[in-house]
């Protein structure tokens, strides 16, 4: 085992910063270090502060807790909420391909209603530990838990129910 330690030069802030990594050789480690030279230009910090900073142009609340707690959260955030727009786009589709050919637009836009806000309810999530807490919870597990804080189990409920009842 080879340790790779590659100092790096940041883009923005022009800090040096080193990236440790174990390779299986001092070959594997050499091309590492080599590749994270060339590739790697920007540090924890910036990236951390570009990534808060997009999270808010789309209009997420800034996260409260530790600076660390908040630097990891952030990223969590970004990716915890694709997963749940992931999995929503695929329970639509799927309600979509079950109503097609029956008269289920109002159902269609109740779900769609549903979904939205739900996610909101997600996306306005601030304590960076709930984050951080919730990092391995999957999309549709994350709408659930949702769906329960803010009582809307008998709504979705209903909504299901509806979705069936159009099909028989």
């Amino acid at each position: 085992m080879a340790i790779a330690l590659a100092t790096c030069t940041c883009r923005h802030c022009g800090k040096e910063f080193v990236i440790r990594t174990n390779r299986r050789n001092t070959h594997e480690a050499a091309e590492f270090e080599a590749w994270a030279v060339r590739n790697i230009d920007i540090c924890d910090d910036c990236a951390n502060a570009d990534l808060a900073a997009r999270n808010a142009d789309a209009g997420l609340l800034a996260l409260t807790g530790s600076p660390k707690q908040i630097a990891w959260a952030e990223s969590i955030r970004a990716d915890r909420l694709d997963k749940v727009r992931q999995s929503l786009d695929k329970a639509m589709d799927s309600v979509v391909r079950v109503l097609a050919g029956y008269d289920g637009a109002s159902i269609i836009a109740d779900h769609k209603a549903l979904y939205a806000e739900v996610t909101a309810h997600i996306a306005a999530k601030a304590d960076a530990r709930w984050w951080i807490d919730h990092r391995q919870t999957d999309g549709c597990n994350l709408f659930r838990e949702a769906v329960r804080e803010m009582g809307l189990v008998d709504k979705a409920q209903a909504l299901a129910d509806a979705t069936a009842a159009v099909q028989s």
